[in-house]
């Protein structure tokens, strides 16, 4: 039932997969991935995305399951993005992710969405690992319209030392976005 494919699959995209990329990429039938469930050979994780039973249950893999939930049409964000890239005090759950303000698609209770008309490929980089995380400066703006000012400059100050923002970077960021109707 598993073959070398599927693993290697699996492995980089953190112990996940799509039941759309076991059926259009692997050819799996609708009846076999039925039967994998049965046997336990995988667990649901979203309605879409089911997980490989031996693969642990981690934040990365709940961070890769909401990704290929939402087609990767969307980027991790917020709180989600800033413990991605390392930032104190950034909590594991509920995974967020922000999606075009069209997008439509029921997500478990564990994760946030936040539609926005402000979406573009600018705002998001794949990292090493298959994951689309907001960049920095787009975190930041996040964060600031959620988090209580002293939190939120200890998470500026933690990207800044990091080395992921520089200030007048950051100011200049603001400052166009500003223009777009946003505080």
């Amino acid at each position: 039932m598993i073959d070398h494919t599927l693993l290697v699959l699996i492995e980089r995209q953190h112990g996940v997969i799509a039941r759309s990329q076991l059926r259009h990429e692997l050819g799996w039938s609708p009846s076999r991935i039925m039967r994998a469930r049965k046997r336990e050979v995988f667990v649901d994780v979203t309605p879409t995305v089911l997980r490989l039973v031996s693969a642990p249950d981690t934040f990365s893999s709940r961070c890769m399951a909401v990704q290929l939930h939402l087609d990767e049409r969307c980027f991790l964000s917020s709180t989600t993005a800033g413990r991605l890239y390392g930032l104190r005090s950034m909590a594991e759950t509920p995974i967020r992710v922000t999606v075009p303000e069209t997008t439509r698609r029921d997500c478990p209770p564990w994760v946030r969405v936040a539609r926005s008309s402000w979406f573009d490929d600018t705002d998001s980089v794949r990292r090493d690992d298959g994951l689309i995380v907001a960049t920095p400066l787009r975190m930041l703006f996040g964060l600031a319209a959620t988090m209580h000012p002293f939190r939120f400059a200890r998470a500026a100050e933690d990207a800044w030392n990091l080395g992921l923002i520089a200030p007048e970077a950051a100011a200049d960021y603001l400052q166009r976005h500003r223009c777009r109707g946003k505080n």
